[in-house]
């Protein structure tokens, strides 16, 4: 079972592992059916570079701004996923979720620029992968 979700309107249960779903109601009803074309998870990771800390608590002071603007911006999760102990490097994770993949790959491109467009870091690299 790795997944469960709720309707608002009915008392539905839905757990899937893979490509299909086993749905079932709170009366007892259930069924299989193909979860494809449902949702889109977007994952994205980006390598900074941050050339004016001097500290780990300057870092902390850069990430903790940078990870507001971009959950309050974009309505996405954001952490730090690496190099927690470096001073001038991160490495962040980026997770959003919708329809389609198209507004989720634009949504990582603005977040890329947002990193960019900052004159405390500079991006070394990034990735976008969906499930």
């Amino acid at each position: 079972m790795t997944g469960l979700f709720r309707s608002l309107r009915r008392d539905w249960h839905c757990f899937g592992a893979g490509r299909e779903s086993i749905i079932a109601s709170s009366d007892g009803a259930e069924g299989i059916r193909p979860v494809a074309g449902l949702m889109k998870i977007g994952l994205l990771q980006v390598d900074l570079y941050l050339a004016g800390c001097q500290s780990l608590k300057d870092k902390r002071t850069i990430l903790q701004s940078v990870k507001h603007r971009l959950r309050s911006k974009y309505n996405v999760s954001v952490a730090e996923i690496g190099d927690h102990d470096i001073w001038r490097r991160s490495r962040f994770g980026v997770v959003a979720i919708g329809n389609g993949t198209g507004s989720i790959e634009e949504t990582f491109r603005s977040v890329v620029r947002e990193f960019e467009s900052r004159g405390d870091t500079a991006v070394t690299d990034y990735r976008i992968e969906m499930i």
